[in-house]
């Protein structure tokens, strides 16, 4: 069918405010990263003067090998202490740091991913009157196109999306959404081994 001009306009102003949020998540996250690391770079180098001065060599050459592993590649995924207790004690909080603000990083997209789910939801409603099914029906026997879903999952969720783009020949942006549904939900999956603690409001 053909598009409705003002739920596809409605639909791409949507996919543009989800875009241009999702870009400021990620800028803030990655100052706040950088900030942590230029301070870890700091004390590593005043580490290494305190372990040069006190002749500790073991010591020395894990901080060493840390300072020119951190300026290969500017994280600190995959650090080793190397054994060396002063440089372990000098690691692990920054990397506690670190994982905060990757939490918090996704927090804030789930946040958003789920004003974009509740906005797609009231879009969809609107053209049900209320997913009233007596209007529905009504509408149907006028010659509109009407799309029903009752998402469970992430993955009906997706398909939710790409169905709505496709009513709307919005398919791009709909499968953008989705796409980011269904990675998100991949992640989920991958760490459901972690403790995670919820709240439901009721």
């Amino acid at each position: 069918g053909q598009a409705l001009p003002e739920a596809d306009a409605y639909l791409a102003k949507l996919n543009v405010a989800y875009e241009n949020s999702w870009v400021k998540i990620k800028e803030a996250d990655q100052s706040a990263r950088k900030i942590q690391l230029k301070k870890y770079a700091h004390n590593l180098l005043d580490l290494e003067r305190k372990l040069k001065d006190a002749g500790k060599l073991e010591p020395l050459l894990a901080v060493r090998r840390e300072i020119a592993r951190l300026k290969q590649d500017g994280s600190l995924q995959g650090a080793d202490a190397g054994g060396s207790t002063e440089l372990q004690r000098l690691l692990t909080p920054y990397a506690k740091l670190l994982d905060d603000i990757g939490l918090a990083t996704e927090k804030r997209r789930y946040s958003l991913s789920r004003k974009l789910d509740k906005s797609l939801g009231n879009l969809q409603a609107s053209y049900t009157k209320e997913n009233r099914i007596e209007d529905a029906e009504a509408l149907r026997s006028e010659g509109l196109l009407l799309n029903a879903s009752f998402p469970k999952t992430a993955a009906d969720t997706a398909e939710m999306v790409r169905s709505i783009g496709d009513r709307l020949s919005s398919r791009d942006a709909a499968e953008r959404i989705a796409r980011d549904i269904e990675e998100r939900a991949a992640r989920a999956a991958a760490s459901a081994g972690d403790a995670v603690r919820w709240a439901y409001p009721i």
